[in-house]
């Protein structure tokens, strides 16, 4: 069953400057992806968020403790970097099915260019590692130039 849909011009309008300000966002972040694990392939899941003064970075991280995580700062670059072992205990255990990640995971992130690096917040709370980026005025590289 095929169904239509009827749109005016006024949404297709709306949808598209919604796409393109949307898509301009996901661009001045160009996420490249980096695994260092041998054994699986594991990149924590990133929602991103903006608001008029900061962005948001919300990765998912479930069993992570904070003290395996590393954040950095390098150019307009965040790198993410943890890791999370099997407990002794479950090493010596019969296993019979793991889907969870063990091991190391490294994630690169470019950010845009308007944002405050030394202010950045961080908080690891319920395997989401929250990291508040504040916002600052965008450098305009425009100058007039007087005709004499």
């Amino acid at each position: 069953m095929i169904t239509t849909h009827k749109f005016n011009q006024k949404h297709l309008l709306a949808d598209s400057i919604m796409d393109a300000q949307l898509s301009k966002l996901l661009h001045s972040f160009q996420i490249p992806v980096k695994n260092t694990s041998k054994s699986a392939q594991f990149i924590p899941h990133l929602d991103v968020f903006e608001t008029n003064t900061s962005f948001k970075l919300m990765f998912v991280l479930p069993g992570f403790k904070k003290e395996n995580l590393k954040i950095e700062i390098d150019k307009n670059y965040l790198l993410l970097h943890g890791e999370r072992q099997l407990v002794a205990s479950e090493c010596e255990t019969k296993q019979h099915l793991l889907e969870s990640f063990y091991g190391k995971f490294s994630r690169k992130i470019q950010l845009p260019e308007q944002i405050e690096t030394n202010s950045l917040e961080a908080e690891l709370a319920d395997g989401i590692l929250t990291i508040q980026i504040p916002k600052t005025e965008l450098k305009q590289n425009k100058t007039q130039v007087v005709i004499k």
